[in-house]
């Protein structure tokens, strides 16, 4: 089978909490709600929640054929994220500019 690279875009909702900590969750998948300490540590946070979630090894069901595949994924972040309003986050102006 020919190798392919998986890519795709997971919507993060980032919201301060009440004790200062950075509340990141899915809103695709509720089951997923993590925090940090700032909004890089709650990034962090979430993909390891994602990546717990999809490591759980659910029931198996009586007749069912099941086949484990291999996902892999990199974490790194090249796109430009989004604002809330859908428009791409400005990149910061390299110093003396």
């Amino acid at each position: 089978m020919a190798q392919r690279k998986f890519r795709t875009n997971v919507l993060v909702c980032l919201e301060p909490d009440e004790a200062g900590w950075v509340r990141a969750s899915l809103p695709g998948m509720p089951a997923v709600i993590t925090a940090g300490t700032s909004r890089e540590d709650a990034l962090e946070m979430v993909v390891d929640a994602l990546m717990q979630l999809l490591a759980v090894e659910p029931a198996r069901e009586t007749g069912a054929d099941y086949e484990r595949i291999r996902l892999e994924v990199s974490s790194g972040r090249t796109a430009p994220r989004e604002t809330g309003r859908g428009r791409p986050k400005a990149s910061p102006k390299p110093a003396g500019q």
